[in-house]
């Protein structure tokens, strides 16, 4: 009985050891050297940029949201231009229409003189005859030795009384079309103000732009390459860095052909870097060709 245990015993360790030779053979524990790559991130920005300072080096690594790069816009500077010379641009109309209201204004009240003068000047002339005709009507008098009576002038009081009302009434019309050229004034300076804020609100905001314009990193990862050098003006949508990723999704790996060795897809695989020691991913076969990936 016992030895029927022990020949139990036997058959089960070499059966557990077979398995354990295809387990090591299907899960792939050779070891070799190759080229790997992942799916590194390309960064750039949408418009042309003067990069000022770069703050990495290839082989860096980097964490969410370091700043990489400091950039400038050059193109901020021209949208600067355009809004301050369209902030002149508006002062110039403004005076322009505003000297035209001012033109109006004097020539309103020139008109409404002219007229006042005009009116007492005919009061002046009809006074004066009126007072020659008085003086003639005395002399006749006194060669006929008749008695005249001083008598007040009641009619020439009359007619500068009618002639000042008429000038009064004259004035109100003129005074409210020049009343409504000063509030249009008021108006073009209010508007000049409303627009020329709006202005410079946009050029703060430029500004702003301007100098906290910086290129952070979007993932963990290792500097892969620089394309851009301080003091160099870059075009719209071209790569300044590129990043490997910590945790890659995809590692794309070469085996040269020279290596004899059994793989299968679903293996599990560890590829460490050997540019960066500490540094491994683990993964599984999921394609094979030239490449495994």
């Amino acid at each position: 009985m016992r030895f029927n245990v022990l020949y139990i015993f036997w058959i089960a360790a070499l059966l557990g050891l077979f398995w354990i030779k295809n387990s090591f053979e299907r899960q792939n524990v050779n070891a070799f050297f190759g080229a790997a790559e992942t799916d590194e991130r390309d960064l750039s920005f949408d418009h042309p940029v003067w990069v000022t300072n770069i703050y990495v080096e290839p082989g860096k690594q980097v964490q969410r949201g370091d700043t990489l790069m400091r950039l400038y816009r050059t193109d901020l500077d021209n949208e600067i231009a355009e809004r301050l010379a369209a902030i002149r641009q508006i002062q110039l109309e403004r005076a322009a229409q505003n000297n035209s209201l001012d033109n109006e204004i004097a020539l309103l009240k020139a008109k409404q003189i002219a007229e006042a003068s005009e009116l007492r000047a005919e009061v002046v002339v009809e006074e004066s005859e009126a007072q020659i005709q008085k003086q003639l009507r005395q002399i006749v008098a006194e060669r006929q030795g008749i008695a005249t009576a001083a008598t007040p002038d009641n009619l020439q009081t009359a007619q500068r009384a009618a002639v000042e009302e008429v000038i009064r009434q004259s004035k109100e019309p003129l005074y409210r079309e020049i009343r409504l050229l000063e509030v249009q004034k008021k108006d073009n300076l209010a508007l000049e103000a409303a627009r020329t804020q709006q202005l410079r609100s946009e050029i703060a905001a430029l500004e702003d732009e301007k100098s906290r314009l910086v290129l952070v990193s979007p993932i963990d990862g290792f500097i892969d390459n620089l394309s851009a050098l301080e003091g160099e003006t870059v075009d719209a949508h071209t790569t300044l860095v590129s990043i490997n990723p910590v945790k890659p999704t995809k590692v794309r790996g070469f085996i040269h052909e020279t290596i004899d060795m059994t793989f299968h897809l679903g293996d599990s695989v560890t590829v460490a870097s050997g540019a960066r020691p500490g540094h491994s991913v683990r993964g599984v076969l999921v394609g094979n060709s030239p490449h495994l990936i």
